[in-house]
């Protein structure tokens, strides 16, 4: 019998596109084209607004992470805002991957982002070990909202996820 796909972590209005050649709509590239610019500059005047500025920033791409990881500008895009986010957005964004790894791990662009979440994951796993992660105070008590995993427990559920892949990545010219 074949065995269902592991549940994804994201909120899907339609499947994971297959092609190569993912468009982003012209109102989201420019969104994150003037994002680029933003992290570019780092013209933050405490480190309070860039936490902000990453923060709603992420929230603008829930739900849209796998296609900007797919697309070209978008990747490049997610790379950088990866690297300039702490351990519990970089542990956010890794979280809403869920469920998507195995279709990211293969295509050409994003295959990149997900080697930039494993490169700062190495690091997010030592300062967790180490008691010195970040993770922010709750805003308020919502019996709605789940403990978001460590790192550590993100890394072992992707290579579960990932587990009946590893030939195919072998041989796939992208995989990560």
């Amino acid at each position: 019998p074949e065995e269902a796909a592991p549940e994804s972590h994201i909120e899907w209005t339609q499947s994971v596109p297959e092609s190569d050649e993912l468009e982003l709509d012209a109102a989201t590239r420019t969104y994150f084209k003037e994002i680029e610019g933003l992290l570019e500059s780092q013209d933050f005047e405490t480190p309070e607004d860039q936490y902000l500025f990453i923060s709603n920033t992420f929230a603008e791409v829930n739900g849209k992470e796998v296609l900007l990881a797919m697309d070209f500008e978008g990747s490049r895009i997610l790379e950088k805002l990866l690297k300039s986010a702490n351990d519990f957005q970089i542990r956010v964004f890794a979280d809403r991957l869920g469920g998507q790894y195995d279709v990211l791990f293969c295509h050409q662009f994003g295959s990149h982002v997900v080697q930039v979440l494993l490169n700062l994951a190495a690091d997010v796993v030592e300062r967790e070990l180490q008691g010195r992660s970040f993770v922010p105070e709750p805003e308020e008590e919502d019996d709605n909202v789940e403990e978001l995993p460590t790192m550590e427990a993100l890394l072992i559920r992707m290579a579960e996820e990932l587990e009946t892949h590893w030939n195919k990545f072998m041989l796939h010219v992208h995989a990560t």
